[in-house]
């Protein structure tokens, strides 16, 4: 086994990865890669809690726990390669609190010679509570965003997860489905809040595209566009509820960069909602010409703020 960061990137040699030997001890000792992140307070509410989109970026954390910085540094800046995240979807179970010790488990699953499916969790480390469980899919593309083989050594070093599927959280390998716009009876639905924005610098990578976990924040923004803020503000003061993100879904088909325009339609899904779920479809484009970049769908449940319950979906918006 050859010794971090010494290996030819583009090496067949069959067993060789870029992992040291007692980086393969520890990973057989857990059955999962493993990362601990201290909660700090930038990454929660008024209420103490973690917002959804910090749980994307932990989890992108776990991921280059697995696939070293600097490989991917390496593979971007000498062969104009990088990975890019295609789907991926998430169950949120429990917030995580400011002052929490949180641990992100990571089992990478190969997925032909394009695709590699990533099963991710976030747990409380002092209660082992299962937080967010997660799925995200991801694949190779050149510096012309076409998707290419995964290369040898990360092909040999992501192999050495195999035996771990037995652990995964959130579901076994597979290629995630594609995910529909839902329809309502009759053909096409009519958006029922559209959000226009530009981003700057700051929402990208070091590739020059949007970081996925800021259209969380995004769809998010839309979203509170679409409830009203005179709406939301009366919910919380005078009744004392907030909307959470229950789980979401996500499909991305095209980039976006710095100071392009985007818009954002939200759409209602009656027919997936419950009485205590509010299902909702959104869609980022890139205007003008209104190109789908990313298809998502979020259930959204309303709790109370003193004693964290569900309560049913209020009339004004479930119609």
């Amino acid at each position: 086994m050859s010794v971090e960061g010494s290996v030819n990137m583009t090496s067949e040699k069959a067993g060789e990865s870029f992992y040291s030997d007692e980086h393969v001890r520890r990973l057989e000792a857990q059955g999962f890669s493993s990362v601990e992140i201290k909660v700090e307070r930038e990454y929660t509410d008024f209420q103490g809690n973690v917002h959804h989109r910090d749980y994307l970026a932990w989890f992108e954390r776990g991921r280059e726990h697995v696939i070293f910085i600097n490989k991917l540094t390496e593979l971007y800046e000498e062969f104009g390669q990088s990975f890019v995240v295609t789907a991926s979807e998430q169950v949120f179970h429990s917030a995580a609190k400011y002052g929490d010790i949180i641990e992100v488990r990571t089992i990478p699953l190969l997925d032909g010679l394009y695709r590699i499916g990533f099963d991710q969790s976030i747990w409380r480390s002092n209660t082992n509570e299962l937080l967010v469980s997660g799925f995200v899919e991801m694949v190779v593309v050149n510096s012309e965003f076409k998707p290419v083989q995964l290369p040898p050594l990360f092909k040999n070093t992501l192999s050495l997860f195999e035996k771990f599927k037995k652990n995964c959280s959130y579901i076994q390998p597979k290629r995630l489905p594609k995910i529909p716009l839902r329809k309502t009876k009759g053909g096409e639905r009519s958006p029922v809040a559209s959000f226009e924005m530009v981003y700057h610098q700051a929402g990208s990578d070091f590739t020059g595209v949007t970081f996925h976990p800021n259209y969380y924040c995004w769809f998010a923004r839309a979203r509170v566009d679409f409830f009203g803020l005179d709406f939301l503000k009366t919910l919380e003061h005078t009744h004392g509820i907030l909307p959470t993100t229950q789980s979401a879904k996500l499909k991305y088909k095209n980039s976006t960069r710095p100071y392009e325009k985007l818009l954002i339609e939200t759409f209602r899904c009656p027919e997936q909602s419950t009485q205590y779920v509010l299902a909702l479809d959104q869609v980022l484009y890139r205007d003008p010409g209104k190109v789908e970049c990313v298809i998502a769908s979020f259930e959204v449940a309303f709790t109370c703020i003193k004693t964290g319950a569900l309560v049913p979906v209020p009339k004004d918006i479930s119609m």
